[in-house]
């Protein structure tokens, strides 16, 4: 209201009235910085107050959802953003009357994901397949703080570098490994059929015939080994080796030598995976047992001057040499020894006649055999 002061005179004072409106400063309200990881979408959270009653975000080459007039939806920043590891964002609000638009900003932090990479020691092996991992995952300026392995049916781990990792079972196996940064983020990386484990052969063989005599100590070997072996080495349990691409030998041990051999059988598949067997063959001893029925001692020519036993496989042995009265002659136990014809070791060689003999001994296999006889002293 302004009024006039009092002129002189018969005037009045007079006065009018006006009214002011005055304005609300608007005010933009950015948010809170935030920090999220590579790949995902920053949540806004602006605000407008005083006489604004909009705004509109700006200052990001990324897309804003749902648009850009959206105050609490979201940014994707852009390949460069993630690449830099920020991004600044602008809120302006809208214009109303005389005042001017509020401005307000905010950084939101853009943390890398980890770039996760690991190696094993022997993808490839034959059983048993014991590994160690070796991780090499990086994640920019930021830290690894868990690993989560995931081994199949073999299991997983938690640490950094697992170690004696098995795969007992032929096949090929996927292994993956998720790497979490002290930001909290997360890649996982899956290496498919990236552990094998290589099928192991099956050593077999059959020996025919067994066990043999030490007069016939032939036996042939048949390899009944699985069909993915290309080489086989024999161990005959004698000293002798038989070459790798021998696969069905013949095997001669010493003649006349009795005992068991550990045959031992070697083979080798094309992924050079190894098995081994064995089986035990036995050349068995003989008894035989022989004697004449006639010598000639006085005769001294080398042939037939004693008397005496022969045979084979004879442990114990006892001869007694008898005249047609009874009488005993000769006895040893000795079956090297003959009877010269000499009558218990005398002067003369007796008359030429029948005696008879017995002959006791035991054999390789513990038998006792009786024998009884008649030679003839020839002169």
């Amino acid at each position: 209201k302004f009024t006039t002061n009092d002129p002189p005179g018969p005037c009045p004072a007079v006065d009018d009235t006006m009214s002011i409106l005055i304005d609300q400063l608007p005010v933009a309200i950015a948010g809170e910085p935030r920090s999220v990881c590579a790949g995902q979408e920053i949540k806004l959270n602006g605000k407008v107050q005083g006489a604004a009653s909009a705004g509109t975000w700006s200052g990001g080459n990324g897309v804003f959802s749902k648009n850009n007039t959206d105050l609490t939806g979201t940014y994707k920043p852009t390949a460069q953003e993630i690449a830099a590891g920020k991004v600044t964002l602008i809120l302006t609000t809208n214009t109303t009357g005389l005042c001017p638009a509020d401005v307000d900003s905010v950084t939101h932090l853009i943390n890398p994901n980890p770039i996760v990479q690991f190696a094993v020691d022997t993808p490839k092996a034959c059983p048993p397949h014991c590994v160690d991992f070796f991780d090499s995952t990086t994640a920019g300026g930021t830290n690894i703080t868990t690993w989560e392995w995931d081994f199949g049916k073999y299991g997983k781990a938690t640490n950094k570098n697992p170690k004696e990792i098995c795969f007992v079972d032929p096949g090929k196996y996927d292994v993956s490994l998720k790497a979490t940064s002290d930001k909290g983020c997360t890649t996982s990386l899956k290496k498919d059929f990236y552990i094998e484990t290589y099928p192991k052969p099956v050593a077999a063989f059959t020996a025919n015939p067994n066990p043999v005599t030490l007069y016939d100590p032939t036996i042939n070997f048949y390899d009944q080994s699985s069909s993915d072996v290309k080489s086989w080495t024999w161990n005959m349990g004698d000293g002798k080796i038989i070459s790798p691409k021998t696969q069905n030998p013949v095997h001669k041990y010493e003649v006349g030598v009795s005992g068991k051999y550990i045959v031992k059988l070697f083979v080798v598949n094309d992924h050079g995976c190894v098995d081994s067997t064995y089986r035990t063959v036995e050349v068995l001893p003989e008894f035989t047992f022989f004697i004449p029925n006639a010598f000639t001692p006085t005769r001294d020519d080398g042939t037939n001057d004693t008397f005496f036993g022969k045979g084979v496989g004879i442990v114990e042995y006892h001869i007694w040499i008898f005249d047609r009265w009874g009488n005993m002659v000769f006895n040893t136990t000795n079956i090297n020894t003959g009877w010269d014809g000499r009558a218990n070791q005398g002067e003369f060689i007796a008359q030429q006649d029948v005696f008879v003999w017995k002959v006791r001994l035991k054999d390789v296999f513990g038998k006792y055999h009786d024998y009884i006889g008649t030679v003839t002293l020839v002169k």
